[in-house]
């Protein structure tokens, strides 16, 4: 955990901190899933758009994507679109290839 304030508040209900992993029972886990609402709204930080989750609401979205990239010389720098679309090629043919009983392939 690097972040003080998550950190500090995450101690006082009771979870381990080991270093910067934090440490989480399954009946923490169990009392934090069964403490979330049955509806609730996320915002985005970069626009004013929100996505209400819960009810009978229906969503389709990623449920993935990368910040940042590795490059092939082993530099980070920020994700771009054409690293998304290039993301998801890949789990298509993944999921071609597994289709096909390819072996070796993993699905995620």
């Amino acid at each position: 955990m690097r972040h003080k304030g998550a950190s500090e508040l995450l101690k006082k209900k009771g979870f381990k901190i080991d270093s910067t992993r934090l440490c989480i029972t399954e009946k923490q886990l169990t009392e934090a899933v069964d403490s979330t609402p049955d509806i609730f709204t996320l915002k985005s930080l970069m626009s004013d758009k929100q996505v209400r989750i819960g009810g009978n609401d229906f969503i389709i979205t990623s449920t993935s994507g990368a910040t940042s990239v590795i490059d092939d010389q082993g530099r980070r720098r920020n994700a771009t679109l054409s690293d998304y679309i290039g993301f998801l090629n890949s789990m298509i043919l993944q999921r071609i290839l597994k289709e096909k009983k390819c072996p070796g392939t993993t699905m995620f």
